[in-house]
């Protein structure tokens, strides 16, 4: 007795020492610790009053089962108060000092019956509880349920016996209550390292499905990383066939009307006559539209910041005019109203090439609907628009409006069309950075862009520079 005493009171103590963030592992450890007390009161029977040894030794008894019982229902459902296990406590410990203290006064054998049917209840119990565990069946798990069955068929037995008044008749013979005593005490003592294993084996088991769900997710995030590089290294791709295709269409439009001014120049000297104007007009054009092309791409390629210098507006407009009639072709497809005396500070080639850009892009908008109006004015006061982006002059300005009635955009077009590679004309005609190119030219030469678009106007582009006068 005192080696089972001191063994659950040890084990108790371990237990609550060793894991002391479960309340599960709390309850578990310190029902042993009331078995170990209980089991060292009990052997003071005979020799401690009997309220001390007997009453105390199994109201002890009861309540540290009780806790066992409780650390298993809370361990099935750990959101749930285990009222049963607290249940049976309250009607063990009720039940046992009503039949041993008067009037009833129970004698030795009733008190055993009574004894032996609670402790068997609460292991058929702890049984129904185990089976509950939400938790694959392991050999631990079946090895723990036999032995609950072995102690409850224990207390069965010893009911059976003392109901049938067996010893009574046969003085309860010396070799059963050594098997009981035996097989009691192996059989409760086992539990305690059992359970706390099964809850081990369970933590371990939670350790391996979170290394595998990290293993699975740092796999999936390595699949998606790669097929997120594959996708864009396909986007890349695209747009620089797609700007390719822009490149190249403008490269061949310069070579092909260079190759033919070079031709009709050879065959008009070859003849003896003097070149015509027209050829050399055309040729220069063309050399203006590469020039004004390499410039594009610089402000793509470059984020330094141009040379700025004084220019005209009437000069800026003539060389747009020029490479216009070279690109597009009908003079008649745009009409100019250019206010007279205007100088801004701005790059030339960089501002042709925007100015150019938006014009060809409205020109292509408004196709069969009506000529493109640009109108170049001196402003003063906030820039307004749908969209801006640039510079916000304090003083006066000077606005390049190009004006279509091709059609309305909506706010998300307007959003995205100055993004690179967005294009609303499909990759056969377009590469998505022109009128990128026109933003970071406005941003880079100190001017400003805005856009209006509404369903009865049309849309409006507006290419804002400084007036020199105010710069100085």
């Amino acid at each position: 007795m005192l080696f089972l005493a001191v063994g659950c009171f040890t084990f108790g103590c371990v237990a609550l020492i060793s894991v002391t963030n479960s309340i599960v592992v709390r309850w578990w450890g310190l029902g042993y610790i009331f078995v170990g007390v209980s089991v060292a009161l009990l052997a003071l029977r005979g020799i401690a009053p009997d309220y001390f040894s007997i009453q105390g030794g199994n109201t002890t008894a009861f309540i540290g089962t009780g806790l066992m019982l409780m650390a298993l229902y809370r361990y099935r459902e750990p959101d749930v108060f285990p009222k049963i296990a607290l249940g049976w406590i309250a009607v063990s410990v009720v039940s046992f000092l009503l039949i041993v203290n008067p009037p009833i006064s129970a004698d030795f054998w009733q008190r055993v019956l009574l004894v032996s049917f609670l402790f068997c209840i609460n292991q058929i119990l702890a049984v129904t509880t185990v089976l509950g565990f939400q938790r694959p069946r392991t050999r631990l798990q079946r090895i723990l349920i036999g032995v609950q069955l072995t102690l409850a068929a224990v207390f069965a037995f010893r009911v059976v016996w003392v109901g049938a008044e067996l010893p009574e008749m046969l003085q309860w013979p010396v070799a059963v209550n050594t098997i009981f005593y035996f097989l009691a005490v192996m059989t409760a003592f086992v539990q305690g390292p059992l359970f706390l294993s099964l809850i081990r084996e369970d933590a371990d088991r939670e350790v391996l499905q979170a290394r595998e769900n990290l293993a699975r997710q740092e796999a999936s995030r390595a699949a998606e990383q790669r097929l997120q590089a594959m996708r864009l290294q396909t986007e890349k791709a695209e747009t620089i066939q797609n700007f390719s295709k822009g490149v190249v269409h403008d490269a061949n439009n310069i070579v092909g009307t260079l190759d033919l001014g070079y031709r009709e120049l050879s065959r008009e000297l070859k003849a003896g006559h003097t070149a015509r104007p027209e050829v050399l007009n055309l040729m220069g054009n063309a050399l203006d539209h590469a020039r004004v092309t390499i410039s594009g791409l610089v402000a793509l390629s470059d984020d330094s910041l141009p040379g700025l210098e004084a220019v005209t507006v009437e000069s800026l407009m003539d060389a747009v005019k020029g490479i216009l009639r070279y690109r597009v072709g009908d003079d008649d497809q745009v009409t100019f109203n250019v206010s007279a005396g205007l100088i801004v500070r701005t790059n030339p080639a960089l501002a042709t090439n925007a100015l150019l850009n938006l014009i060809q892009n409205a020109c292509e908008a408004s196709r069969g609907k009506g000529p493109v109006a640009v109108t170049v004015r001196a402003c003063d006061g906030e820039l307004g628009g749908d969209w801006r982006t640039g510079r916000q002059f304090d003083g006066r300005w000077v606005s390049f409006a190009i004006h279509n009635s091709g059609g309305h955009l909506s706010s998300d077009q307007i959003e995205r069309m100055f993004e690179p590679g967005y294009t609303t004309k499909g990759a056969q005609s377009g590469h998505g950075y022109g009128l990128l190119m026109v933003r970071k030219t406005a941003e880079r030469t100190g001017g400003a862009l805005m856009v209006e678009s509404s369903p009865q106007d049309g849309v409006t582009f507006y290419y804002c520079m400084p007036l020199l006068e105010e710069e100085q």
